[in-house]
């Protein structure tokens, strides 16, 4: 009997998936030929016999590799996993970071709309003021012609006004005025200074007594009454002098409207 040919022993254990699953089908159809063609006899027997053994080792080895395979891959698929979960995570994160970024778009454009409103209302207002003073300068330029016209038209009275103002301090503060308002009584009414030594009754009555004798009629009607009675009060201001002055003129001349309250408050 010829001796039956195998290959040279191969490491299983260094051995790929691809290879061993070759060698266990090879060896798996080297025993069916083996079975088929020579029978079984005690070399043949034990030849199956390893074959058997290789096929049996190759298997194991193979399911060992492929659990290790399978472990590693349901580890890479986990890992896979937790990084797709990673990187839901960083997408929402992305998402809330881009929706907080869109609000506070929306604020700064409502901002920039709000802030664009009041500004183009400035500018109106400002437009608005141009014309105003425009305008302003414009009615000026012309009362300013007006007041040139009424000024030279009007400058003869002016004058007039100003020499009469001047002619009134004159007779005012002039003591001939009182010598020339002496009238029939032929002397001036005295002066009243309100000094602690004066007598303001008795220079009361004396002032009386000189409007008596000079014969102006106080209590005349008409137009010829009301200048005796200005001149009374005239000459009587002009007796005031010093402290009697200012007390007439802070507490008296104002409350005088006619001749006869004259004298009720005098009295």
């Amino acid at each position: 009997m010829s001796r039956h040919h195998t290959d040279p022993p191969e490491d299983l254990e260094r051995m790929e998936s691809d290879q061993l699953l070759d060698t266990i089908r090879n060896a798996t159809m080297q025993m069916s030929i083996d079975f088929i063609t020579k029978g079984a006899t005690a070399d043949e027997t034990r030849q199956s016999r390893e074959l058997r053994d290789r096929v049996v080792n190759s298997a194991w080895i193979l399911y060992r590799n492929l659990m290790g395979e399978l472990d590693e891959a349901l580890t890479q698929l986990g890992m896979e996993l937790d990084e797709n979960d990673a990187m839901q995570k960083e997408a929402r994160a992305s998402d809330e970071l881009i929706g907080i970024m869109h609000n506070n778009f929306m604020r700064k454009q409502n901002k920039k709309r709000f802030w664009k409103t009041h500004y183009n209302a400035c500018v109106g207002e400002r437009n608005q003021y141009r014309d105003d003073k425009a305008l302003v300068e414009y009615n000026r330029d012309r009362l300013y012609d007006r007041y040139l016209k009424w000024k030279q038209k009007t400058q003869a009275l002016r004058n007039e006004n100003h020499n009469l103002n001047h002619r009134i301090i004159a007779l005012q503060n002039n003591p001939p005025v009182i010598i020339q308002n002496q009238g029939m009584a032929g002397y001036a009414p005295k002066k009243f200074r309100g000094l602690p030594g004066e007598d303001p009754l008795l220079w009361f009555q004396e002032f009386r007594q000189w409007v008596e004798a000079s014969g102006i009629d106080v209590g005349a009607g008409g137009a010829g009454g009301i200048r005796n009675r200005a001149r009374i009060l005239g000459v009587f201001e002009t007796c005031m002098e010093d402290d009697a002055r200012d007390w007439y003129e802070s507490k008296i001349k104002g409350k005088i409207g006619n001749y006869k309250t004259f004298w009720m408050v005098l009295v």
